[in-house]
This record gives structure tokens, sequence and C-alpha cells, in this order.
């Protein structure tokens, strides 16, 4: 239930960051920050896969265009008359001041950022997640054969790896949206973190 809770803590934290930056800072400044790493990428992934990745970000970010003003504009199924064309172009033009002020283009900005460091990361995937998975079988094998041997569990270590894979998660998710330079390698080491207490928490585990 205490992990629980300081999962809850940690998630709400790092939303309640996330919609504070856009107040703090101007758009212009996430976009300046995507191009900077986008160079980063570069030098380390090389040309090809830097693009890759920018391609990947961007199609990733357009697939949130389904929200867009125009779709409040007509309502399939619902006859068109003076009424409903009244409502309609008061939606529209109520979403359109919503979504052209200077918090939500910065908003959307820090979509984009967090989006192409996600790409990033899904880059590292096929490295991380098989560390992960062997990892997480480590330890299993870890708690079986401590089980077999009759040695007591660490319920304090258990603690301490999850709460450390807690914060792990919390850093990762606040490296997507942080408005400064984010080394790929560092984005590639922050889940194999997470993954290495994941697995010692599971060795650790006890009923």
């Amino acid at each position: 239930m205490t992990l629980l809770r300081i999962l809850a803590f940690t998630l709400c934290a790092v939303l309640v960051y996330t919609l504070y930056l856009p107040s703090a800072n101007p758009p212009e400044r996430f976009l300046q920050q995507i191009r900077t790493e986008h160079e980063l990428n570069v030098a380390f992934w090389g040309g090809d896969l830097a693009h890759r990745i920018l391609e990947r970000s961007l199609s990733l970010h357009a697939a949130q265009d389904d929200l867009a003003p125009a779709a409040f504009a007509s309502t399939p199924g619902v006859p068109v008359t003076d009424v409903n064309a009244a409502v309609a172009n008061q939606m529209s033009s109520v979403v359109q001041r919503l979504l052209h002020n200077r918090y939500a283009q910065a908003f959307d900005a820090v979509l984009l950022l967090a989006t192409y460091r996600f790409s990033v990361l899904l880059q590292w995937l096929p490295w991380v997640a098989a560390f992960v998975l062997i990892a997480c079988i480590d330890g299993y094998v870890v708690r079986v054969i401590r089980s077999k041997e009759f040695l007591e569990h660490s319920p304090m270590r258990f603690a301490l790896c999850a709460i450390g894979a807690t914060l792990a998660l919390g850093l990762t998710l606040l490296l997507l949206i942080m408005p400064v330079s984010v080394y790929p390698l560092v984005l590639g080491c922050v889940p194999l973190a997470l993954g290495t207490l994941v697995a010692r928490a599971i060795s650790h585990f006890h009923r």
C-alpha cells in the first residue's frame, strides 16, 4: 500500500511539473531543445538513424491531429440546422481561442519534445528490453534458489529496490519533458537502472 502511495505521489508530481512548464517557458525554448538534441543524436547515432528518430516522433505527434478544432465544426449524423450551425460555430470559436494561446502552444511543444525523446527511447528498446528481461529472469531464479535453500527474503531490501524503481520511473518521465539537453546515452541508461532495480526487487520479493 505504501509503495502504491509513493507511485501515485511520483506520478502526480510529474503531472504537476508538466502542467507548470508551459507557463514558465515559451514554446521556442522546447523547439530549440529538439534541434539541439537532434544534432546530438546525429553525432551519436549517425545521420540516417537520427533522421529516422525525428520522422518517428513527428509521425507520433501528428497522430494527435484527430482532435483538431475542425472536428468540432460538425457532428456526423446530426442534421445541419440554423441552431446546430450556430452551436458548432461557437464551439469551434471557443476551441480556437483555447488552442491558440501561448500556454497551449508551449504545452504542444512540451508534448513534441516528450515525443521526440520517447522516440529515442524506442531506438534503445531492443538493447534495453533484452537486458531488463535477462535481469528479471535472473532475479526470479535467485528468489527460487533462496526459497529452496530456506533462506529468508529481505523485506527491507525489497522495499528499497521497489522505491528506487519508482523514483527511476519518475526520473525517466521527467527526462522526457525537462527543457535541458539530455545526451542520448542518458536516455538509454535510466531504463537500464529501472530494470536493474525491478530485478533486485523480484529477487527479494516475499509473501
